[in-house]
């Protein structure tokens, strides 16, 4: 029993792990958020854009989308 549970604790470590950043980079001009929908919906990708926008006085403005594949995409943003 003692190594289902340990088995079970690694597999959560791991996984955790594995979960990639909702924001993959910025800087005070702009933001690149991370959808990936087993992770991170479109609107949290979007509020985040947002909030690093709005912490630098600005806007989050749409530059492009990158398909990532299986419904994953990055969203490139503009802060203006």
């Amino acid at each position: 029993m003692r190594l289902i549970g340990l088995l079970l604790l690694t597999i959560a470590v791991v996984a955790a792990c594995a979960i990639p950043p909702l924001v993959l980079s910025s800087s005070p001009d702009n933001v690149s958020v991370n959808v990936d929908p087993m992770v991170y919906s479109e609107q949290e990708a979007v509020d985040a854009a947002n909030a690093h926008c709005a912490a630098e006085g600005k806007k989050a403005v749409l530059q492009s989308r990158t398909d990532r594949g299986y419904g994953a995409f990055i969203l490139d943003y503009n802060c203006e």
